[in-house]
């Protein structure tokens, strides 16, 4: 008859709202970091980080993978463990083989580097820097 049709996944349970709470909460989330940002309050864009990691692991479900299984959830608990009240650290990439990304003072970075690579291998734990000046265009 011409018409076509397309078999949907159906999905049970709480998942897609769960994820939908985070999507929407997110996209709050990234204002509110971006404003604290504009007004140099690191300790509430480190809270804010907090919260979204939370979100993530929480809502997305999103840190365990078989190609890592449970390695990102082990990384965050060590992350909170060795940060609590001190930091932020947050899944980075989840469901894609994520990485952790954690934000300190300068004097607890040594201490961090050692104890997550003495957990997932020697250079597991690697130093990002970000530069002074924000996003720039590349010209071609």
């Amino acid at each position: 008859t011409g018409v076509q049709t397309c078999a949907l996944p159906i999905y049970e349970g709480e998942l897609p709202w769960m994820r939908a709470r985070h999507f929407f909460e997110e996209n709050w989330r990234v204002s509110a970091m971006a404003d604290a940002l504009g007004l140099r309050d690191s300790d509430r864009y480190m809270q804010l980080m907090n919260e979204s990691g939370r979100s993530s692991e929480n809502l997305l479900k999103n840190i365990e993978t078989p190609e890592c299984g449970d390695a990102l959830a082990r990384g965050l608990a060590l992350s909170a463990s060795l940060l609590e009240g001190r930091g932020a650290w947050r899944v980075h990439g989840g469901g894609f083989a994520g990485s952790v990304q954690a934000l300190m003072p300068e004097e607890y970075f040594e201490r961090y580097r050692e104890k997550m690579d003495g957990a997932f291998g020697a250079e597991s734990c690697q130093r990002i820097h970000i530069r002074a000046k924000g996003v720039g265009t590349v010209l071609a």
